[in-house]
Protein backbone atom coordinates (compact mmCIF):
# COMPACT_ATOMS: atom_id res chain seq x y z
CA UNK A 1 0.00 0.00 0.00
CA UNK A 2 1.25 3.40 -0.84
CA UNK A 3 2.33 6.24 1.56
CA UNK A 4 -0.99 8.58 0.03
CA UNK A 5 -3.30 5.24 0.65
CA UNK A 6 -2.25 4.32 3.45
CA UNK A 7 -2.60 7.84 5.20
CA UNK A 8 -6.25 7.70 3.42
CA UNK A 9 -7.21 4.85 5.18
CA UNK A 10 -5.95 6.03 8.62
CA UNK A 11 -7.46 8.84 7.99
CA UNK A 12 -11.09 7.72 7.27
CA UNK A 13 -10.61 5.19 10.36
CA UNK A 14 -10.42 7.70 12.56
CA UNK A 15 -13.26 9.50 11.33
CA UNK A 16 -14.98 6.45 11.17
CA UNK A 17 -14.62 5.72 14.79
CA UNK A 18 -15.36 9.67 15.79
CA UNK A 19 -18.61 9.72 14.20
CA UNK A 20 -19.22 6.18 15.74
CA UNK A 21 -18.36 7.91 19.44
CA UNK A 22 -20.39 10.83 18.32
CA UNK A 23 -23.54 8.83 17.98
CA UNK A 24 -22.91 6.35 20.75
CA UNK A 25 -22.91 9.37 22.82
CA UNK A 26 -25.81 11.06 21.43
CA UNK A 27 -27.64 7.84 21.74
CA UNK A 28 -27.16 7.59 24.84
CA UNK A 29 -24.95 4.12 25.23
CA UNK A 30 -22.16 5.43 27.55
CA UNK A 31 -20.29 2.97 29.64
CA UNK A 32 -20.02 5.45 31.99
CA UNK A 33 -22.15 8.53 32.95
CA UNK A 34 -21.88 11.22 36.28
CA UNK A 35 -24.18 13.28 38.39
CA UNK A 36 -23.93 16.08 41.03
CA UNK A 37 -26.26 18.11 42.69
CA UNK A 38 -25.52 20.85 40.31
CA UNK A 39 -25.89 19.04 37.04
CA UNK A 40 -28.82 19.02 34.36
CA UNK A 41 -30.90 16.31 32.98
CA UNK A 42 -29.28 17.19 30.32
CA UNK A 43 -27.53 15.70 27.11
CA UNK A 44 -25.58 12.29 27.87
CA UNK A 45 -23.80 13.16 31.40
CA UNK A 46 -20.67 11.61 30.30
CA UNK A 47 -18.22 13.59 31.90
CA UNK A 48 -17.70 15.44 35.40
CA UNK A 49 -18.02 18.95 33.76
CA UNK A 50 -20.93 18.35 32.12
CA UNK A 51 -23.00 15.64 34.93
CA UNK A 52 -26.72 14.79 35.54
CA UNK A 53 -28.76 16.17 38.20
CA UNK A 54 -30.53 12.71 38.89
CA UNK A 55 -29.90 9.08 38.51
CA UNK A 56 -33.17 8.01 36.95
CA UNK A 57 -32.13 10.47 33.96
CA UNK A 58 -28.77 9.04 33.80
CA UNK A 59 -30.09 5.61 33.53
CA UNK A 60 -31.01 6.79 30.24
CA UNK A 61 -27.85 7.82 29.23
CA UNK A 62 -26.26 4.62 30.62
CA UNK A 63 -25.11 1.84 28.50
CA UNK A 64 -26.68 -2.14 30.16
CA UNK A 65 -23.24 -3.11 32.03
CA UNK A 66 -22.22 0.82 32.78
CA UNK A 67 -21.71 2.23 35.28
CA UNK A 68 -23.40 6.19 37.32
CA UNK A 69 -20.58 7.80 39.28
CA UNK A 70 -21.75 10.27 42.07
CA UNK A 71 -19.71 12.97 42.48
CA UNK A 72 -21.22 14.61 45.43
CA UNK A 73 -23.57 14.49 48.37
CA UNK A 74 -27.31 15.25 47.33
CA UNK A 75 -30.95 14.53 46.67
CA UNK A 76 -30.88 12.40 43.66
CA UNK A 77 -34.63 11.64 43.10
CA UNK A 78 -36.04 8.47 43.30
CA UNK A 79 -35.15 5.94 40.32
CA UNK A 80 -36.05 2.71 38.76
CA UNK A 81 -33.43 -0.14 37.32
CA UNK A 82 -34.06 -2.31 34.45
CA UNK A 83 -30.47 -3.06 33.48
CA UNK A 84 -27.12 -4.42 33.76
CA UNK A 85 -25.93 -1.19 35.92
CA UNK A 86 -23.84 -0.11 38.77
CA UNK A 87 -24.05 3.05 41.10
CA UNK A 88 -21.50 4.02 42.80
CA UNK A 89 -21.40 6.84 45.18
CA UNK A 90 -18.29 6.51 47.25
CA UNK A 91 -16.65 8.64 49.63
CA UNK A 92 -18.97 11.66 48.81
CA UNK A 93 -21.05 11.66 51.76
CA UNK A 94 -25.14 11.47 51.55
CA UNK A 95 -26.11 10.34 48.13
CA UNK A 96 -30.05 9.61 48.55
CA UNK A 97 -32.34 8.26 46.48
CA UNK A 98 -34.84 10.91 48.36
CA UNK A 99 -37.50 12.92 48.22
CA UNK A 100 -37.04 14.78 45.00
CA UNK A 101 -40.42 13.54 42.92
CA UNK A 102 -43.60 12.31 44.44
CA UNK A 103 -41.38 9.96 46.77
CA UNK A 104 -40.71 7.06 45.03
CA UNK A 105 -42.87 4.94 42.25
CA UNK A 106 -45.46 2.42 42.91
CA UNK A 107 -44.53 -1.48 42.65
CA UNK A 108 -47.05 -2.07 40.93
CA UNK A 109 -48.85 -5.82 40.81
CA UNK A 110 -45.12 -7.01 42.02
CA UNK A 111 -46.03 -8.52 45.27
CA UNK A 112 -44.73 -5.97 47.37
CA UNK A 113 -47.52 -3.38 49.17
CA UNK A 114 -46.25 0.78 48.49
CA UNK A 115 -44.03 2.29 46.77
CA UNK A 116 -40.12 2.25 47.09
CA UNK A 117 -37.36 4.85 46.43
CA UNK A 118 -35.08 2.73 44.64
CA UNK A 119 -36.83 -0.17 42.43
CA UNK A 120 -34.49 -3.09 40.57
CA UNK A 121 -36.33 -4.53 38.06
CA UNK A 122 -33.89 -6.38 35.96
CA UNK A 123 -33.51 -9.11 33.49
CA UNK A 124 -32.85 -12.93 34.77
CA UNK A 125 -29.23 -12.35 33.03
CA UNK A 126 -28.81 -9.01 34.83
CA UNK A 127 -26.30 -7.80 37.25
CA UNK A 128 -26.95 -4.57 39.48
CA UNK A 129 -24.39 -2.82 42.01
CA UNK A 130 -25.38 -0.32 44.51
CA UNK A 131 -22.63 1.08 46.58
CA UNK A 132 -22.26 3.93 48.76
CA UNK A 133 -25.92 5.36 48.91
CA UNK A 134 -27.58 7.09 52.28
CA UNK A 135 -31.47 6.32 51.49
CA UNK A 136 -33.88 8.07 53.84
CA UNK A 137 -37.01 7.74 54.18
CA UNK A 138 -39.71 10.34 53.31
CA UNK A 139 -41.76 10.48 56.86
CA UNK A 140 -44.58 12.75 55.48
CA UNK A 141 -45.52 9.15 52.78
CA UNK A 142 -46.54 5.82 53.76
CA UNK A 143 -45.39 2.07 53.28
CA UNK A 144 -42.34 3.68 51.38
CA UNK A 145 -39.67 0.63 51.25
CA UNK A 146 -36.03 1.94 50.95
CA UNK A 147 -34.67 -0.46 47.96
CA UNK A 148 -37.21 -3.07 46.45
CA UNK A 149 -35.87 -5.91 44.13
CA UNK A 150 -37.97 -7.67 42.02
CA UNK A 151 -36.24 -9.22 39.49
CA UNK A 152 -32.32 -9.43 38.20
CA UNK A 153 -29.80 -12.10 38.02
CA UNK A 154 -27.32 -11.08 40.38
CA UNK A 155 -28.09 -7.84 43.02
CA UNK A 156 -25.71 -6.67 44.99
CA UNK A 157 -26.15 -3.71 47.91
CA UNK A 158 -23.14 -2.61 49.27
CA UNK A 159 -21.67 0.37 51.48
CA UNK A 160 -25.33 1.32 51.70
CA UNK A 161 -26.85 3.21 54.70
CA UNK A 162 -31.14 2.76 55.11
CA UNK A 163 -32.59 4.99 57.80
CA UNK A 164 -36.59 6.10 59.16
CA UNK A 165 -37.78 4.53 55.46
CA UNK A 166 -42.16 3.73 55.99
CA UNK A 167 -42.06 0.31 54.44
CA UNK A 168 -39.20 -1.82 54.64
CA UNK A 169 -35.53 -1.05 54.58
CA UNK A 170 -34.85 -3.58 51.89
CA UNK A 171 -37.21 -5.76 50.20
CA UNK A 172 -36.07 -8.55 47.66
CA UNK A 173 -38.61 -10.37 46.12
CA UNK A 174 -37.93 -13.12 43.65
CA UNK A 175 -41.10 -12.90 41.49
CA UNK A 176 -39.44 -16.00 38.70
CA UNK A 177 -36.49 -17.46 37.73
CA UNK A 178 -33.35 -17.46 40.23
CA UNK A 179 -31.68 -14.46 41.88
CA UNK A 180 -28.24 -14.20 43.58
CA UNK A 181 -28.64 -11.49 46.20
CA UNK A 182 -25.50 -10.07 48.19
CA UNK A 183 -25.93 -7.69 51.09
CA UNK A 184 -22.43 -6.15 52.49
CA UNK A 185 -21.63 -3.80 54.54
CA UNK A 186 -25.01 -2.31 54.56
CA UNK A 187 -27.35 -1.18 57.90
CA UNK A 188 -31.11 -0.56 58.33
CA UNK A 189 -32.34 1.58 60.67
CA UNK A 190 -35.66 2.83 62.14
CA UNK A 191 -37.72 0.98 59.95
CA UNK A 192 -40.72 -0.80 59.66
CA UNK A 193 -38.32 -3.78 59.01
CA UNK A 194 -34.83 -4.25 58.07
CA UNK A 195 -34.61 -6.75 55.57
CA UNK A 196 -36.82 -9.14 53.87
CA UNK A 197 -36.08 -11.78 51.49
CA UNK A 198 -38.99 -13.60 49.69
CA UNK A 199 -39.02 -15.89 46.54
CA UNK A 200 -42.54 -16.57 45.09
CA UNK A 201 -42.43 -18.70 41.68
CA UNK A 202 -38.59 -18.34 41.09
CA UNK A 203 -35.18 -18.79 43.87
CA UNK A 204 -33.32 -16.56 45.83
CA UNK A 205 -29.54 -17.38 47.05
CA UNK A 206 -28.51 -15.07 49.22
CA UNK A 207 -25.18 -13.66 51.35
CA UNK A 208 -25.74 -11.47 53.79
CA UNK A 209 -21.93 -10.26 55.54
CA UNK A 210 -20.75 -7.32 57.43
CA UNK A 211 -24.49 -5.58 58.28
CA UNK A 212 -26.46 -4.18 61.06
CA UNK A 213 -30.38 -3.95 61.31
CA UNK A 214 -30.90 -2.07 64.52
CA UNK A 215 -33.80 -0.43 66.40
CA UNK A 216 -36.44 -1.86 63.27
CA UNK A 217 -40.41 -2.12 64.26
CA UNK A 218 -40.68 -5.22 62.30
CA UNK A 219 -37.70 -7.25 63.02
CA UNK A 220 -34.34 -7.11 62.05
CA UNK A 221 -33.74 -10.19 59.01
CA UNK A 222 -36.65 -12.45 57.91
CA UNK A 223 -35.83 -14.95 55.19
CA UNK A 224 -40.06 -15.56 54.15
CA UNK A 225 -41.11 -19.32 51.90
CA UNK A 226 -44.80 -18.86 52.75
CA UNK A 227 -45.05 -16.81 49.40
CA UNK A 228 -43.19 -19.87 47.88
CA UNK A 229 -40.47 -19.94 46.22
CA UNK A 230 -36.80 -21.54 47.51
CA UNK A 231 -34.67 -19.38 49.48
CA UNK A 232 -30.97 -20.27 50.76
CA UNK A 233 -28.89 -17.91 52.83
CA UNK A 234 -25.67 -17.23 54.81
CA UNK A 235 -25.35 -14.60 57.61
CA UNK A 236 -22.02 -13.96 58.61
CA UNK A 237 -20.43 -11.03 60.76
CA UNK A 238 -23.68 -9.20 61.21
CA UNK A 239 -25.60 -7.71 63.99
CA UNK A 240 -29.62 -7.78 64.23
CA UNK A 241 -30.57 -5.72 67.71
CA UNK A 242 -33.01 -3.76 69.93
CA UNK A 243 -35.83 -4.93 66.72
CA UNK A 244 -39.56 -5.24 67.57
CA UNK A 245 -40.09 -8.33 66.39
CA UNK A 246 -37.44 -11.23 65.74
CA UNK A 247 -33.58 -10.56 65.35
CA UNK A 248 -33.79 -13.45 62.49
CA UNK A 249 -36.58 -15.34 61.46
CA UNK A 250 -36.64 -18.48 58.99
CA UNK A 251 -40.21 -19.01 57.69
CA UNK A 252 -41.20 -21.31 55.19
CA UNK A 253 -44.54 -22.75 53.75
CA UNK A 254 -44.83 -23.63 50.80
CA UNK A 255 -41.54 -22.74 50.52
CA UNK A 256 -38.50 -24.07 51.73
CA UNK A 257 -36.04 -21.75 53.73
CA UNK A 258 -32.55 -22.84 54.50
CA UNK A 259 -30.10 -20.02 56.64
CA UNK A 260 -26.46 -21.01 58.03
CA UNK A 261 -25.34 -18.18 60.43
CA UNK A 262 -21.64 -17.58 61.25
CA UNK A 263 -20.09 -14.72 63.93
CA UNK A 264 -23.22 -12.78 64.04
CA UNK A 265 -24.95 -11.53 66.92
CA UNK A 266 -28.55 -11.27 67.48
CA UNK A 267 -29.36 -9.12 71.02
CA UNK A 268 -32.21 -7.09 72.93
CA UNK A 269 -34.99 -8.03 70.32
CA UNK A 270 -38.63 -8.32 71.45
CA UNK A 271 -38.99 -11.56 70.31
CA UNK A 272 -36.63 -14.53 69.42
CA UNK A 273 -32.98 -14.08 68.98
CA UNK A 274 -32.94 -16.54 66.09
CA UNK A 275 -36.02 -18.57 65.29
CA UNK A 276 -37.13 -21.40 62.63
CA UNK A 277 -40.65 -21.23 61.80
CA UNK A 278 -42.35 -24.08 59.93
CA UNK A 279 -46.08 -23.70 61.15
CA UNK A 280 -47.08 -22.99 57.37
CA UNK A 281 -45.49 -26.01 55.84
CA UNK A 282 -42.23 -26.64 54.53
CA UNK A 283 -39.24 -27.07 55.59
CA UNK A 284 -36.87 -24.39 57.74
CA UNK A 285 -33.69 -25.06 58.53
CA UNK A 286 -31.44 -22.47 60.71
CA UNK A 287 -27.78 -23.49 61.23
CA UNK A 288 -25.97 -21.56 63.86
CA UNK A 289 -22.15 -20.88 64.44
CA UNK A 290 -19.90 -18.67 66.46
CA UNK A 291 -22.48 -16.38 67.36
CA UNK A 292 -23.69 -14.39 69.88
CA UNK A 293 -27.88 -14.72 70.89
CA UNK A 294 -28.37 -12.78 74.06
CA UNK A 295 -31.10 -10.71 75.94
CA UNK A 296 -34.32 -11.44 73.57
CA UNK A 297 -37.59 -10.86 75.16
CA UNK A 298 -39.00 -14.33 73.76
CA UNK A 299 -36.14 -16.56 73.99
CA UNK A 300 -32.89 -16.97 72.01
CA UNK A 301 -33.40 -19.73 69.51
CA UNK A 302 -36.51 -21.33 68.50
CA UNK A 303 -38.16 -23.62 66.38
CA UNK A 304 -41.74 -24.03 65.47
CA UNK A 305 -43.41 -26.59 63.53
CA UNK A 306 -42.80 -30.18 62.42
CA UNK A 307 -40.96 -29.00 60.02
CA UNK A 308 -38.04 -26.64 61.51
CA UNK A 309 -34.71 -27.15 62.79
CA UNK A 310 -32.08 -25.61 64.43
CA UNK A 311 -28.46 -26.43 65.00
CA UNK A 312 -26.09 -24.97 67.20
CA UNK A 313 -22.57 -26.22 67.55
CA UNK A 314 -21.03 -25.77 70.38
CA UNK A 315 -19.33 -22.84 70.15
CA UNK A 316 -22.26 -20.08 70.32
CA UNK A 317 -22.54 -17.61 73.45
CA UNK A 318 -26.35 -18.10 74.25
CA UNK A 319 -27.41 -16.06 77.05
CA UNK A 320 -31.10 -15.53 78.73
CA UNK A 321 -33.04 -12.31 78.94
CA UNK A 322 -32.54 -12.44 82.76
CA UNK A 323 -28.89 -11.97 81.75
CA UNK A 324 -28.15 -16.01 82.63
CA UNK A 325 -28.83 -19.22 81.38
CA UNK A 326 -29.84 -20.24 78.08
CA UNK A 327 -33.80 -20.50 77.07
CA UNK A 328 -35.42 -21.81 74.11
CA UNK A 329 -36.93 -25.47 73.15
CA UNK A 330 -34.18 -26.65 71.42
CA UNK A 331 -30.93 -28.52 73.35
CA UNK A 332 -27.81 -26.55 73.27
CA UNK A 333 -25.00 -28.57 71.32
Amino acid sequence: MSQSRLLSFLFGLILAVFLAQAAWAQSGSAYETFVSRTGTDAGSCISTTTPCASINYALTQTTPGGQINVIDAGDYGPFVIAHSVSIVADGVGAASPCCAGAGGFSLGASGITGNALIIINAGPSDSVTLRGLTIHGPTVLTSVIGIAVISGGRVSIEKTKVVDTTGLGIAVYAASGGMTAIIDETSVTGSPGGLKIAAPGGSVNASISRSAFSANTGGGIRIDGTNGGTITASISDTVSSGNTGNGMVAISGPGNVAVNITRSVFASNSSSGVQSNSTSGGTSAVTLRASTVTNNAAGQVNFFGGGATLRTFGDNNIVGTSGTGFTGPVALQ
